[in-house]
């Protein structure tokens, strides 16, 4: 059985790519972005099923400073989505399958900058099932 942790690691070896690192000047990390003010990817997950196909929905959420003006860096974070989705999109792997959800969300966060959120299915179907 798959779990959070698994799913996580798995979206992020889709998207742990040079093109999609050349466009940013942090990391791509699971869970928590930390204290930085880099243009950051991150993977999280808050459960995944224990059917016999599972299914997560796990978030990738980039991050991008403000401008020096105050106002998100919407081109910025444009430019990754658009890079991420089709890594992210009809994915098929041996042991899990993706798709985006939704083309994503643009959200403020608390210290006022902004990131941009996109929702993914993830399927994956248990070894431990063996009379399917």
């Amino acid at each position: 059985m798959k779990d959070a942790f698994d799913v996580t690691a798995d979206v992020i070896s889709l998207i742990n790519v040079p093109a999609v690192k050349a466009l940013i000047t942090g990391g791509i990390t699971a869970d928590d972005r930390g204290s930085t003010n880099l243009v950051d990817i991150v993977v999280n997950c808050f459960g995944i099923t224990n059917n016999p196909i599972q299914k997560a929905s796990p978030n990738v959420n980039i991050y991008a400073p403000n401008l020096s003006s105050g106002k998100k860096d919407a081109i910025k974070l444009r430019t990754i989505a658009k890079a991420l989705i089709p890594l992210l999109d009809t994915q098929f792997r041996p042991t899990f399958h993706t798709d985006v959800e939704d083309s994503g969300s643009l959200i403020q966060d608390a210290d006022g900058n902004w990131f941009y959120n996109i929702p993914i299915n993830y399927y994956s179907i248990q070894t431990n099932f063996n009379n399917i």
